[in-house]
């Protein structure tokens, strides 16, 4: 029986981005045992998941912590060796590393392997390589506006094609944890009520929606009286629940006993079971909000400042995202931001009532009060999610380049013998504005593709050249793809292949849109 390792030692939405990739290994090798290796805070997420069947754990912090306190090499090595004593003497048929990570190269490298796919270490000197498709994800994914394609197909597309898309994450609800929270729910409200989540808190400040836009939101909510509000979040959202609470109970006290708190009441069984029970959950971009479209619930996203819809939104057909757009977005999480995070109230509680109620109960969709906001919705093509512009400020450039690049990355994966026929859905009704700037890439494009043909080593210095600028992400995959291939002639001719029939497609495309 064939055996695959996945690591992915990042947060819990992290993993639960990874299931697709997950159940699409197990559809390609349904005798396969598919294994995960994954930070001991996830180690109760994967055993939720339908796909894996054995999990392997450490704890990353406490490695890392040693890490920095231990100067003796051999003494390093033996706290890494301890912590990851269940991988000696593993073998696996294919390895699959989704974190560009010392550690978890390290990690890679400790069971036998035959097939090593996504990052590992160069066999010469110990530096990181990649896969040519995540040479492309570090490229497009280094351009904070470059999002062709989300999170969770880049991890799909890591370790190979499955025949279908799944289209979906997973989280299995056992049924004594769903059948447990129905009856709870049974005795807080009526049985014809609709039930609204809200997840106050996030990660991180720079991701977190004002609690007054909160408390505002939810006295337009429960002007509906059938709507009852379900609070969700961990301990760390006590004082963020609190004042909520005293907000709400003066702009709205008669309809506080329709507010009900989850927060720091819910075992992760629980939280899943209290969003599968849930007709929609408003939330950022939060572990949460992965939950929730793992389990078929309904979402709509509020995302700025460092969130990106295009990089991480739900995942799911018929989710909603209210995208702040402002010009300097998305940031860096942790950079001081000198606007003083204007970004947060860029997406009003109007907005995302009008949002709202179009998702319950099929209300007319506006233009958004807010002038930097775009309302997009989720959708598929034949390569995974994209998200389809449905009012607000638009941003032709940047869906033009997303467009050109999604293109781009699917000639990437027919060359990874990935089976990729299928049709890309973002140049779409493509509507271009800036015609100039996209005549000035054509022709760059068109000056690229002459001088590689003339001298191939003049694509280093077109990487200087700023009127090359929309092409320096795919300049920057095609070294690097080289870079990896080493000195292997077939990898070497192969990444040249692919950048110029990238470069072709890519320019097809643009011609195309113009034409629209």
């Amino acid at each position: 029986m064939d055996r695959i390792l996945v690591i992915q030692m990042a947060r819990m939405g992290d993993f639960l981005q990874t299931t697709p990739l997950l159940h699409g290994l197990k559809k390609e090798h349904p005798e396969a045992e598919i294994c995960v290796l994954v930070d001991e805070r996830v180690v109760e997420t994967a055993g939720h998941c339908p796909d894996v069947d054995t999990r392997y754990s450490i704890d990353s912090r406490k490695i890392m912590r040693c890490m920095l306190e231990i100067e003796d090499t051999m003494q390093r090595y033996e706290v890494l060796n301890d912590a990851c004593s269940e991988l000696h003497g593993q073998v696996f048929d294919t390895l699959v590393n989704l974190n560009y990570s010392a550690l978890t190269n390290t990690l890679s490298s400790i069971p036998r392997a035959e097939t090593v796919r996504g990052y590992r270490f160069a066999d010469s000197d110990r530096s990181i390589t990649k896969d040519p498709w995540f040479s492309f994800f570090n490229a497009t994914f280094d351009q904070a506006r470059l999002a062709p394609f989300n999170l969770v197909d880049y991890f799909y597309y890591c370790a190979g094609r499955a025949a279908n898309h799944p289209k979906k994450t997973y989280f299995s609800v056992n049924p004594a944890s769903h059948a447990k929270t129905v009856k709870r729910l049974v005795h807080l409200m009526p049985e014809d009520s609709m039930c609204i989540a809200l997840q106050l808190g996030s990660r991180h400040p720079q991701r977190t929606w004002p609690v007054d836009s909160f408390v505002e939101l939810a006295n337009r909510l429960l002007q509906y009286k059938n709507i009852h509000l379900l609070l969700l979040g961990t301990g760390e959202d006590r004082s963020t629940e609190q004042e909520f609470l005293r907000g709400l109970s003066i702009v709205g006290p008669q309809s506080v006993s329709r507010v009900h708190s989850f927060i720091d009441k819910t075992s992760l069984q629980e939280l899943a079971a209290v969003l599968k029970c849930s007709d929609l959950l408003i939330t950022g971009d939060t572990g949460t909000m992965h939950m929730a479209t793992a389990v078929d619930c309904r979402t709509l996203a509020l995302f700025f400042g460092p969130a990106y819809v295009f990089h991480t939104g739900p995942y799911g057909e018929n989710h909603w995202i209210i995208q702040g757009s402002d010009e300097c977005s998305p940031c860096v999480e942790d950079q001081n931001c000198r606007r003083g995070y204007a970004c947060k109230t860029s997406i009003i509680p109007e907005d995302v009532m009008m949002v709202s109620e179009h998702i319950l109960f099929g209300h007319s969709l506006k233009k958004p009060l807010s002038s930097t906001c775009r309302i997009l919705s989720s959708d598929f093509d034949d390569f995974g999610i994209v998200f389809k512009h449905e009012a607000g400020l638009r941003n032709e450039c940047d869906d033009v380049q997303n467009a050109c690049y999604r293109t781009m990355g699917t000639v990437l994966l027919d060359d990874c013998d990935f089976d990729s026929a299928g049709k890309c859905g973002y140049e779409q009704g493509m509507h271009v504005h800036g015609l100039d700037g996209v005549l000035q890439a054509i022709e760059s494009a068109e000056t690229l593709m002459n001088s590689y043909y003339s001298n191939p080593y003049a694509t280093e210095t077109a990487r200087l050249d700023m009127t090359n600028s929309f092409w320096h992400p795919w300049l920057n995959c095609y070294h690097d793809m080289k870079e990896s291939a080493l000195c292997r002639k077939a990898a070497q001719q192969r990444a040249s292949t692919s950048f110029i029939n990238g470069l072709t497609a890519g320019t097809g495309m643009l011609r195309q849109a113009i034409m629209q």
